[in-house]
């Protein structure tokens, strides 16, 4: 270890010492300062070598900062076209990404009805002088977080445009605001990339059919 740091020059010695400052930076919960020191030590011209990108690549999945350990492999990737390491992480990355995103979008949608089911409680126990004023206070509330849970969905769909729970949470929030043509669409789209759905769906319409006709 001694003869390979006397042999490095004085460019390398400093670049060592900022990737160790950037995970110690990570380990002391500094993770804003650690993500502004790579981004100024490292770019196309000075790339961060594979291994490193490994380790901060962990120590970010480490405390959830997902989107961030995705941008910095989506860059990193540019760097190093051919090597396979850095594919792997990239791609690592983008699926650890696209499952918290759709996670995110489910929890948003889960708030949202237990929300709902409080609010109504609540404007129950309510005078009628302060029911209209809760309704639309509640309705705004409500209403920002099927926006949150929309986009969510959508960042989701561009790393995986074919996904079925990405578009099935698209989809409810499009029929949560009343948006009927849209949830056509996109349950079409959802029956194409699954057509055992649509076949699920014939068969217990089949079900249904058979048992009236069995009660005539």
């Amino acid at each position: 270890m001694l003869f390979y740091w006397l042999n490095m020059d004085a460019h390398e010695k400093k670049t060592l010492e900022y990737k160790r400052k950037i995970i110690s930076l990570m380990r002391s919960r500094e993770h804003a300062s650690a993500q502004k020191l790579y981004h100024k030590v490292f770019s196309a011209e000075h790339p961060a070598d594979p291994d490193f990108l490994e380790s901060f690549y962990i120590e970010l999945n480490r405390v959830n900062l997902h989107e961030v350990a995705f941008e910095i492999l989506k860059e990193a990737s540019t760097w190093h076209p051919e090597d396979d390491k850095v594919d792997e992480l990239y791609k690592n990355a983008t699926g650890i990404y696209f499952d918290n995103l759709v996670l995110h979008g489910n929890n948003l949608l889960y708030e949202r009805d237990d929300k709902e089911a409080k609010f109504t409680e609540s404007i129950k126990k309510a005078d009628s002088l302060a029911r209209e004023k809760m309704r639309e206070e509640n309705d705004k509330i409500l209403a920002m977080i099927v926006q949150k849970a929309m986009e969510t969905y959508q960042k989701a769909l561009e790393l995986n445009p074919d996904s079925v729970p990405a578009l099935s949470g698209l989809m409810r929030c499009h029929q949560i605001v009343g948006e009927n043509e849209i949830v056509e669409e996109i349950n079409s789209r959802i029956e194409e990339l699954s057509p055992t759905l649509k076949s699920r769906e014939k068969t217990h319409q089949e079900q249904a059919r058979e048992a009236e006709l069995a009660e005539e």
